[in-house]
């Protein structure tokens, strides 16, 4: 009886593959991203070179125009820009304040696809004069403290990113935040 042989045979035809395989390939291009960013993260120790690197990685995944990443100053609440990644190069950064501040305040990632038309963001000035299209920003937390934000921008279109494309820039950042904290304990470490 131990030497029994069990036959399955599975059919695999039928547009549910042809689905799967859709799916799959952008889970697969999506892991290929988060895998990039695990192995920057390991092997780079320098906090700048980094975060441009991951701050490149993370545009030209999702097509942004612009990624910019601010990191709290240590002890303080302000918050300054420490890395950056555009497409055509702005003589000033386009972000919002007021987007950036939701982010921080609720700890939570958001996505708009038109921010100069969402109402989180209607009172936001910011918004309003930059004409602010679609917009990631993403909280980067290490041991539940709130190191910065990644923000990602498009000014070409409304609706430029997808929710996919805020699932992938978390996941990024939740890799980000902690190797930030990671690195500045090592900094202090060495000091001692």
């Amino acid at each position: 009886a131990a030497d029994e042989t069990v036959t399955i045979n599975l059919d695999v035809s039928g547009t549910d593959l042809e689905d799967f395989d859709s799916e799959d390939a952008h889970d697969s291009k999506d892991l290929r991203i988060v895998y990039q960013v695990a192995k920057i993260i390991g092997t780079e120790l320098d906090m700048d070179l980094m975060l441009d690197k991951i701050s490149s990685l993370a545009g030209q995944a999702v097509s942004a125009d612009q990624v910019y990443i601010f990191l709290r100053s240590p002890g303080k609440k302000e918050f300054s820009l420490e890395a950056s990644w555009e497409r055509e190069p702005e003589e000033t950064p386009q972000v919002s304040r007021g987007i950036i501040k939701r982010v921080i305040k609720f700890n939570k990632a958001v996505l708009t696809s038109d921010a100069s038309l969402d109402e989180r963001f209607s009172s936001s000035q910011s918004v309003m004069l930059k004409a602010l299209k679609s917009v990631i920003c993403a909280p980067l937390v290490g041991h539940a403290q709130i190191n910065g934000v990644i923000y990602l921008s498009s000014g070409r279109t409304t609706g430029a990113f997808r929710s996919e494309d805020l699932e992938l820039i978390t996941a990024i950042a939740i890799q980000t935040g902690v190797a930030i904290q990671s690195l500045v304990a090592a900094q202090t470490q060495e000091r001692m």
